[in-house]
């Protein structure tokens, strides 16, 4: 049986939830640790790789990267960005 669980992205502002940080770390968290769940990272094109969290999460539990996947969205906004942005 395959489940494809859709979880919320790492949010640190909210104005509703001032802990809303440590909330969605922790829910992701939960199911990433687990051995068996494969652990797709989809980050912007124009976003910073290096410094993107969900990335530092993944491979604080998959260190090898044998479960992790990478996913590159929104390339068209890429070729708009500053190049100070992307890199």
């Amino acid at each position: 049986q395959l489940s494809l669980i859709d979880l919320p992205g790492v949010t640190h502002n909210a104005s509703q939830m001032t802990n809303i940080h440590e909330v969605t770390t922790s829910l992701v968290e939960e199911y990433i640790k687990q051995e068996e769940v494969v652990i797709l990272c989809v980050i912007p094109a124009a976003s910073d790789f290096g410094n993107a969290e969900v990335i530092k999460m993944a491979h604080k539990y998959d260190p090898e990267g044998k479960r992790t996947l990478g996913v590159v969205t929104k390339c068209d906004d890429a070729s708009r960005a500053e190049v100070c942005d992307v890199v």
